[in-house]
């Protein structure tokens, strides 16, 4: 019985503790990225691409909706049907705590990729039987330069990852 539990532990809790190192890695790693390289590399391409400021307008259409100001770009705009209404709460539920913060969006992005990589191990492990395929999928989708570049932007493309795949 001792033995039993002994390894029970060691296969478990080794297993979920390397399991949280990895993802704390690759949060890291990420983070250096997207706070640091990222802001670095758009200094040096100034104007040409917009990497480290908020994407498509989202942010302002959920402060105008904080504000009370409807779902509109500008106060004084009519409303509009531009963006959809996903992203734009998520973002009006974030600022309402935090305040309009580029920082809180990028953290929302990094953490619902991860939560996209744990949904992407999860289903290849279900599909494929192989975990190494899922962990090696998950690592391709979570240092995908689109994605990355998506997640210094504040851009929707990380909540839709999230809910295209977990739906």
């Amino acid at each position: 019985m001792g033995f039993c539990l002994k390894q029970f532990k060691t296969n478990y809790c080794g297993k979920k503790f390397f399991i949280f190192i990895c993802l704390l890695v690759i949060l890291t790693i990420k983070i250096g990225i997207i706070m640091v390289l990222i802001p670095k590399i758009s200094g040096t391409f100034p104007g040409a691409y917009n990497i480290s400021d908020f994407a498509d307008d989202y942010h302002r259409i959920a402060m105008n909706l904080i504000n009370g100001n409807g779902y509109c770009f500008y106060p004084e705009t009519a409303l509009t049907l531009v963006r959809g209404p996903g992203y734009v709460m998520a973002l009006a539920g974030l600022f309402s705590v935090t305040g309009e913060s580029l920082l809180a969006a990028q953290v929302l992005n990094i953490v619902l990729s991860i939560f996209t990589a744990c949904v992407i191990i999860y289903l290849a492990r279900k599909l494929f039987k192989r975990r190494a395929l899922g962990i090696s999928a998950a690592v391709i989708f979570l240092f995908y330069p689109a994605i990355v570049f998506s997640e210094s932007r504040a851009g929707v493309e990380s909540l839709f990852a999230f809910w295209s795949l977990f739906l």
